[in-house]
This record gives C-alpha cells, structure tokens and sequence, in this order.
C-alpha cells in the first residue's frame, strides 16, 4: 500500500468522526440530485477546463488554477479535481485534511465520484474501530449507494466487492452470491474496477493494492462461485486474458492497471514488450507524482536496451497519464 494511502489511514482513525457526517439526509438523497454536465455557462465551463488542464498535465500551479476557477464556477468537478490535487502529490504535497474538505464540497453538490471517494473513506475508518460503530459503516453505505444510482462505476464495483465480505455483515449487506454475480455483470459490461480485479486475482490470487476497502478477507467460500469460476474458465482457454484484462481498463486510465502492467511485462521475452511495460511503469510513476521510480530504473538498466526506444516509451508513459489519467 501506498505512503499516502496509509499517512491516510492513520490520519482519519482519529478524526474521521469530526470530519464526516453520520446523520442526515446528505447521503440518502434520491438519485434524481445527480450533477450533469447539462448546460454549463460558458464562464463556467471555461473555468473547469483551465483547472483540468492544470490537473492533467500535472503542472504546480494547479492548486492555484483550480482555486481560482472554484470562485468563478459552481461546478463541483473543480473541487473534486482539487481533492485529488491535495491527495496525489504530483502538484504540492499532499494535505489531507484539504482532500475531505474538497470531497464534502463536491459531494454536496451531488458529484458522484465525490460520493464514492467519501464512501471509501468512511468504510475504511468504520473497519479501523476496535467497536465499530455501524452508524459510521450506514453512513459509509449512504454515500456508496447514492455514487452508484449515479452511475459512478467505481460505486457499482465496490458495492459488490465489499458484499463479499464478512466484515460488512453486521451492516447486512454481506451476500456473496449476489456479490459474485453482480461482479461478473459488471466485467461484462466492461466496468475498469472490476477488470483490474478480477486480472489481478487471476495473476496473483490476491486483490489489488489499491483496491479501496482494505483489510477485508473474501470468505473462503466466496471463492469459488459464478464471478471466480467465470475467471478461472477464461483464464483457461485464454492465458493472455489477464492481460486483455489490465490492457481494457489502463485504456480506462486505470492506474492500478499502469503498474501491474509494468510488473508483468519486465520479464517480457521480447524488446517490444518490455518498451510497452517500461511505459506503463512511467506512467503509474507519474500518478503517483514520482519523476522516476525503482521499476522504471530496473527497465532502463537492462542490458542491450535502445537508449532512444527507451526515452520513446518513457515520454509515452506520461502521456498516458496526462491523457488517460489515474483514476
């Protein structure tokens, strides 16, 4: 797990009750509230694309790109923008405190991603509690509930993956049949969260790192039902699915996808291959906000590599990033 995911879990194991309601209507709102782009002022609408382009290509002045278009636009993906800003640390060092701030802003106004990113959030500090305190754990729900009526798809995976899992039974939502076959569902219909999910273990037998809810088990049981046997008969008869897989959702921009992707294709028999993972390697650096990392050194280290195919896939690596994203 990342230092930023776990600087973060600590941090709200204290305070997560002071930051987050556990009361109220805010998360149980009918899902008609939803924000859609609809007709946006041009002011408006100019104002986000600044900000975004700010955010995309990771520039320093983000922060203050994005806080000026904040005054000129009510358009809660400004603030959702700099909650990834405050939590990334590719523009300015991470400040968590500022990331829920601009959470709560977005979700007020009915951004489902923001939804789903204060789900996470709760649920993790919900299982953190010695004595758990299941208003947190409803309120946790409430929010994830009310991302996936919007038709957040990290909302509809996480819906599922966490109904998998015992830990969640006293909030009684523990059902793996339902689980599996909701997950299944959503790989067909191409859900990236799920996709990375479900190559990941199929290639390692585990979840991903940075999959959300942490410290969650699957019961054993759970296992071996209609989404796991639908990976493992896939796998089967195809033993590059879990790479179609990972390639599917890191078109997505799935950053999880760029560094599983760079892990898998170092060992790659073929120069054409390994330029391919030496750029997924830049690119899961750049979401992370690192200039190089450990990985991507060990590609530019290999004996025999072209210095100038090299230096391609590097530049393509964060070109992915800035267009894709990391999500």
């Amino acid at each position: 797990m990342s230092t930023i995911h776990n600087l973060l879990r600590r941090y709200l194991s204290g305070i997560i009750l002071f930051l987050l309601p556990l009361s109220g209507s805010a998360a149980s709102e009918e899902s008609s509230a939803c924000f859609t782009q609809g007709n946006l002022p041009e002011k408006a609408e100019k104002a986000y694309k600044a900000c975004n382009k700010a955010y995309m290509h990771g520039l320093p002045d983000a922060p203050a790109v994005c806080t000026d278009a904040a005054k000129l636009s009510d358009d809660p993906r400004i603030p959702y923008l700099l909650s990834r800003i405050y939590i990334e640390g590719k523009h300015t060092a991470p400040n968590i405190s500022r990331h829920i701030s601009m959470l709560k802003k977005a979700s007020a106004q009915h951004l489902a991603e923001a939804d789903a990113d204060l789900a996470d959030i709760i649920l993790n500090a919900y299982l953190q509690q010695e004595n758990k305190n299941k208003s947190t754990g409803r309120q946790g729900i409430a929010y994830l509930d009310r991302a996936a009526a919007c038709g957040s798809e990290k909302a509809l995976f996480r819906r599922a993956e966490i109904s998998l899992h015992a830990d969640f039974k006293e909030l009684g939502i523990h059902d793996a049949d339902s689980a599996n076959a909701e997950l299944k569902k959503l790989l067909l219909d191409g859900n990236p969260y799920a996709m990375v999910y479900g190559a990941v273990w199929l290639l390692h037998g585990e979840k991903p790192a940075d999959s959300g809810i942490n410290g969650t088990q699957e019961e054993k049981n759970g296992l071996h039902r209609m989404f796991f046997d639908y990976l493992t008969g896939e796998y089967a008869g195809n033993p590059d699915y879990p790479h179609s897989l990972l390639e599917n959702a890191a078109a997505r921009g799935m950053k999880e996808a760029y560094g599983v992707l760079a892990e898998e294709y170092v060992s790659a028999a073929d120069d054409k291959t390994r330029l391919r993972g030496l750029t997924y390697a830049r690119a899961a650096a750049e979401c992370r906000g690192l200039t190089t990392d450990a990985l991507v050194k060990s590609y530019l280290s290999m004996p025999g590599i072209d210095v100038e195919a090299a230096d391609a896939a590097v530049k393509a690596g964060k070109e992915i990033a800035d267009t894709r994203g990391c999500h």
